[in-house]
């Protein structure tokens, strides 16, 4: 999904109040220039395990990416 930068901006403000199990990986790359802005690439990701379960944390196959 390609949002604009102040759309990024408020989507990391967004997460930041989600339950302690939910958490984001962001994966920012420049596509191109436009007004002065760059375009950014956001692949969001949540565990579907409890952040208290550190075990199972470094499993990919224990999170979900939208």
């Amino acid at each position: 999904m390609t949002v604009r930068y102040n759309d990024f901006h408020y989507f990391i403000h967004i997460s930041d109040n989600w339950p302690s199990r939910t958490w984001w990986i962001f994966y920012t790359k420049i596509t191109r220039i436009e007004s002065m802005k760059p375009k950014l690439l956001v692949i969001g990701c949540y565990s579907i395990t409890a952040i208290s379960n550190r075990t199972n944390q470094g499993n990919l196959k224990d999170k979900v990416c939208l």
